[in-house]
């Protein structure tokens, strides 16, 4: 049987009616004591102003000769005797004609009276709420009897209420007490008839009631009859019914229990309440946990899912209405149930569970539905990493197979590239412990740096990984540099050169693949048009030379221009996406010739810059509709003849540099800047005006390190830039 649990705890209905007895006693009482608390007050000051008023009234009429004639110690031996009384805390005469003091009496220095603002009778206890003493004013009248007096003088004399105070207290505590102890016997009168008449026979009843839930026979001795009694026979009928009930459904539930726990599926039902019911199988336990039934369906499935998961949505929606619909209708409902579920997604225990759902029907109603579910995860898991392995060799085999139909001796050339890059790496850092200063920090972070940027526009994820793992080694080694001038390699020393050799090691991998996707196997590795050996050899030859020949052979060393571009058209989309942003890439000129040695250095160099404008140039495609320009952004490359010399112009329609942030961020790193070229910033090391590091930006080295490879090759690095335009930078000969 299910067990059906309140909210809150158990609370008697004995306990309630004493309960309801006990606040409308306390109110009662309450009532009363502050009723006859106030009356007993309103005596007690109605006595003190009568005795008061008589007081006032003797010392004022003592006044009248002493005010009339003037004498000041007859009004003072008059004042005197008044004070003699122990409940005179002050007094005070004043003279009609001039409003002046007559005479005053005050125990305490501050308790002087003021005169009142009117010469009439008056009797007011002070202060209000809660006096402390009676004061009376009472004019002092000059006259023979039977004729009008002449009122000559007024006073004012302040009664203590101390002795009545204390009275008052101590009478209130005594109407306190015995109104408590009123209360409290009525309340273990009735908490008595309570018990025995209402909470004692409930509560065999409830006892009775657990036993019955236990599937225990149970019976109530009934001998009132009373309504109590009635529900104790009702009771007792239920109970007889229900053991006979229980019995039967037990027969059946071993029978079905038999059935479930031999099958592989988790199986259980659950009603309209939503909470699984009545028998489940072995494996239900096994995949939802230890003691399911009475648990929420959609806890045990669903708890772990975010919000916006396709099929916790689907089972909300769906539970909400199945079982208001008619059992005929269930087929076309039961398509709209979810099929699957992710259980504790992204974590080491999620669990990939199909979902079957099947109706237990009476006439055409749907009473509960049973579930049937199956865990694939390991199912799953093993597909999964077959299809991984398949992909990545088909990706990698696929990728390797473009580079030898389209560019195959650039590949090359960045395998050769990015293997000196490694050497020279690996002789700057050495292998013995030493100190590194900032320029060597800066050095070995270009060649890391550069080396992960040609990785990747050549999709070689292994290899940008190991890069980046020595950048953020490097990068920490800068921080303490830059704080010191220098700082120990110490153990970063040995995770570098186990980066150099995964790099390595990365490079090797890739050199097999291209290899093994060759049609010509190794030979791929030493084709050319010409053969490169003999370049080198034929230019080492002529030298500085002029003439025919050596125009020959410096062409025949030149590469095409689109060469340098290489992957760029493709990766340029997928860049701007990953930052959300649209953007293409425009080539012109891809038949101009490149001279060697700026060949050498032009492809990392392109790549740097391109990703460079989409970082920092192109803008979202919401902000550049803002502006009126096309939400998919251009970047434009263009190889051009100036004469005897290359002009390489990389541009882009973005924002233009953000030269303030360029200024503020030199500022803080104490950069000197000349007014009007703030864009040379962007070559110092270290300067970046993006604060996330990602794959696209963020080092402040990028720059660096391509305006360093062009120089070394013999040309230099310009940059035009207009807000909200574009910036477009110019790689053309030192010479010219």
């Amino acid at each position: 049987m299910g067990e059906s649990k309140s909210s809150g705890p158990v609370i008697s209905i004995g306990a309630k009616l004493t309960l309801a007895t006990i606040v409308v006693l306390v109110a009662a009482m309450t009532l009363l004591f502050f009723q006859l608390s106030a009356r007993e007050r309103r005596n007690s000051l109605e006595a003190k102003e009568k005795a008061a008023i008589a007081v006032a009234e003797l010392f004022a009429e003592g006044m009248s000769a002493p005010l009339d004639f003037d004498d000041e110690d007859s009004g003072k031996t008059a004042l005197h005797n008044l004070t003699g009384n122990p409940e005179i805390i002050a007094a005070a005469v004043w003279k009609v004609k001039d409003g002046d003091l007559y005479v005053s009496y005050a125990i305490k220095p501050d308790g002087e009276i003021s005169k009142p603002a009117t010469n009439a009778p008056m009797v007011q206890a002070l202060p209000l709420g809660d006096p402390m003493f009676v004061r009376v004013a009472r004019p002092v009248l000059k006259g023979d009897e039977g004729s009008v007096k002449k009122e000559i003088g007024f006073t004012v004399v302040d009664f203590s209420l101390e002795k009545e105070n204390a009275a008052f207290i101590q009478g209130r505590k005594s109407l306190f007490t015995m109104s408590v102890s009123l209360a409290a016997g009525l309340i273990l009168v009735l908490a008595a008839i309570a018990r025995l008449q209402i909470v004692n026979p409930l509560a065999r009843l409830t006892e009775a009631a657990k036993r019955v839930e236990r599937g225990e026979h149970a019976h109530v001795d009934v001998s009132s009859r009373d309504e109590i009694g009635v529900l104790g026979v009702a009771f007792n009928g239920m109970a007889g019914a229900i053991v006979d009930r229980e019995e039967r459904l037990a027969a059946i539930n071993r029978s079905m229990q038999q059935l479930f726990d031999n099958m592989r599926q988790a199986i259980f039902a659950f009603g309209p309440e939503l909470r699984v019911v009545g028998q489940h199988s072995k494996q239900a336990e096994a995949l939802f946990g230890d003691g399911i039934e009475g648990q929420p369906v959609f806890a045990l499935m669903f708890s772990t899912c975010p919000d916006w998961d396709d099929s916790r949505r689907a089972f909300e929606m769906w539970s909400a209405c199945i079982f208001n619909q008619p059992a005929s209708e269930w087929d076309e409902w039961a398509m709209l149930a979810p099929t699957e579920v992710t259980m504790s997604p992204m974590t080491d225990d999620e669990r990939n569970v199909t979902l079957e759902f099947r109706p237990i029907i009476e006439g055409d109603k749907i009473l509960r539905i049973m579930l049937l579910a199956t865990d694939e995860t390991e199912k799953r898991r093993l597909e999964a990493q077959i299809n991984a392995q398949s992909q990545a060799h088909e990706q990698q085999m696929a990728l390797m197979k473009k580079l030898l139909a389209g560019g195959a001796q650039l590949f090359i050339g960045f395998m050769r590239s990015a293997n000196d890059r490694l050497s020279a790496f690996e002789d700057e850092l050495g292998h013995e412990e030493k100190d590194l200063k900032g320029f060597e920090i800066e050095s070995l972070f270009q060649h890391a740096h550069t080396v992960k940027g040609e990785a990747r526009a050549f999709e070689l994820e292994s290899l940008e990984d190991v890069c980046a793992n020595m950048e953020n080694r490097l990068s920490e080694l800068r921080g303490a540099a830059e704080a010191n001038g220098s700082t120990p390699v110490g153990s970063s020393l040995e995770e570098l050169h186990q980066g150099i050799a995964d790099a390595r090691q990365a490079l090797d991998e890739v050199r097999l693949t291209f290899v093994q996707a060759s049609p010509i196997g190794e030979a791929i590795l030493d084709q050319t048009t010409v053969n490169r050996a003999d370049i080198d050899r034929l230019l080492a030859a002529v030298g500085d030379r002029e003439g025919i020949v050596s125009e020959i052979a410096a062409r025949l060393a030149s590469r095409p221009f689109g060469e340098s571009v290489g992957r760029l058209v493709e990766g340029t989309p997928v860049w701007a996406e990953q930052l959300g942003k649209r953007a293409t890439l425009v080539v012109e000129g891809r038949d101009v010739l490149i001279p060697p040695k700026l060949a050498k250095v032009l492809s990392g160099s392109l790549v740097h810059m391109v990703r460079n404008s989409i970082a920092h140039g192109i803008e979202a495609p919401e902000a550049r509709e803002e502006n009126g320009k096309e939400p998919i952004g251009i970047v434009r490359l263009a190889g051009e003849i100036d004469g005897a010399n290359v002009v390489i112009r990389i541009g882009d329609d973005g924002a233009g540099l953000n030269i303030g942030a360029l200024r503020r961020k030199a500022e803080s790193m104490g950069l000197a800047v000349q007014p009007g070229r703030e864009w040379e910033l962007i070559f110092a090391s270290g300067v970046s005006t993006t604060e996330v590091v990602d794959s696209i930006s963020g080092r402040g080295v990028g720059m660096a390190a391509v305006k360093g490879d062009i120089e070394s090759a013999g040309y230099k690095l310009d940059v035009t830039t207009e807000s909200g335009k574009g910036t477009t930078f110019i790689i053309r000969s030192a010479a010219s």
